[in-house]
């Protein structure tokens, strides 16, 4: 859909007179429409938001705008341990990690052995493998678009039994372990299709093939079930050879429409403690958009005129993870009080649809005469400040994403 429709149907929601349910059906067809271009145009989530914050527009003028920002509009607070939990158990189970990971001679002989056969049968396999997952799926509480993306990956449906329409994860893949084509690939060459370089030269083959397509989040195209495989892992694991360092910069690098330019041209970002080796089991692709989100933030927040500097670092303490994005030449616009009481729209938007069951959030920053404070934004206890000194901190507003794997 062109930004210009796009335009359009926003001016068309915010005209007066249309009812609640008009304008409901009118999101409701439009999003249809998008996701028939989610290809194309990127992040369709944010678009659709963007006409939901429309339709919800009238709702949130004057004394009903604050009532936004109550505990009671915040959706329930999910441990993001559980998805470290979660996602760390899908990649050790022995039957599930053999669609996270090629597969070379000893795993075969594991997949022979735990479906009782003596030569590989696809059938079997995947039996297995969705039987698995619906028993892992059981055990953690974390957010539904995490298990639907897996869900999607493996099945091409959606928790009803139902064919996906738009395809899996935010680059609406339509390929999938129950796709027709690798079920024919499969039965022909007898051999699992995600299966090692050294088994495919045996079998005198190449990996299963599908119109390629480039990823928004790597910036990698993929054209075969290896490679596949390959992106499906590194959306949810971060280590040496899917860094968070290269993910960020990925996200630097691309054009936001919204705003007309690339973030790199308007930001300064720099790089501060920044391993490349630690890993972290998590939804990649919400870590990404979060940290887009405080990228707008900080773009709306600079003064006119004034480039943004930004340094980012990465660091774990104990069993947390911490991602630190410091908007160092800027004071905080709220005072310490109004930020615990408060948050406000943009902190709501990224907790609802980004961070809770991924991250905790929280605030440090340069509160002007108040001195320098902590603030938990989101970590499901009581919000409250603490105060720190310059010792301990340099300046500037400071937002931390926290992962915790226990």
């Amino acid at each position: 859909m062109a930004k210009t429709r796009f335009e359009f149907i926003k001016e068309l929601l915010e005209q007066k007179g249309l009812s609640a349910s008009e304008k409901e059906r009118i999101l409701k067809n439009t999003a249809k429409e998008l996701g028939k271009q989610a290809i194309v145009e990127g992040n369709i989530e944010e678009r659709l938001r963007a006409l939901e914050e429309v339709v919800g527009g009238g709702e949130r003028e004057g004394n009903k705008r604050e009532s936004r920002n109550n505990e009671s509009s915040l959706p329930k607070y999910i441990n993001p341990n559980t998805l470290y939990q979660y996602l760390f158990n899908y990649n050790q189970n022995p039957v599930l990690k053999s669609t996270c990971h090629e597969v070379d001679t000893d795993g075969l002989q594991t997949i022979l052995e735990y479906c009782n056969t003596d030569t590989y049968c696809f059938d079997k396999h995947l039996k297995k493998i969705i039987s698995a997952f619906e028993e892992h799926d059981k055990k953690k509480l974390v957010m539904y678009k995490t298990k639907a993306l897996i869900r999607g990956y493996l099945t091409g449906k959606d928790h009803k039994g139902k064919n996906l329409k738009y395809g899996w994860s935010s680059d609406g893949i339509k390929i999938s372990w129950s796709d027709l084509g690798l079920l024919e690939w499969t039965r022909r060459n007898k051999i699992p299709p995600n299966s090692s370089k050294n088994i495919l030269k045996r079998k005198k083959t190449r990996a299963y093939e599908f119109d390629r397509f480039s990823t928004k989040l790597f910036r990698k195209r993929v054209q075969n079930f290896n490679e596949l495989i390959l992106h499906f892992k590194h959306l949810f694991h971060i280590r040496t050879d899917n860094s968070l360092k290269a993910i960020l910069t990925n996200v630097n690098k691309q054009v936001d429409k919204d705003i007309g330019c690339s973030f790199i041209d308007i930001l300064d970002v720099e790089y501060s403690e920044f391993p490349e080796n630690i890993e972290l089991f998590t939804d990649v692709d919400k870590v990404a958009q979060g940290y887009k989100g405080v990228l707008r933030l900080i773009i709306e927040q600079a003064k006119e005129g004034e480039r943004p500097k930004v340094r980012l670092s990465f660091y774990q303490k104990g069993d947390a993870v911490y991602l630190s994005i410091n908007h160092t030449n800027s004071i905080y616009g709220k005072t310490i009080q109004d930020s615990i009481e408060r948050i406000g729209l943009t902190y709501t938007s990224l907790i609802e649809n980004q961070l809770n069951g991924v991250c905790n959030f929280r605030l440090r920053a340069d509160f002007g005469v108040e001195g320098y404070a902590e603030v938990n934004i989101w970590d499901g206890k009581e919000r409250v400040k603490n105060k720190i000194s310059d010792e301990d901190f340099d300046g500037g507003v400071e937002h931390i994403f926290e992962f915790c794997k226990k």
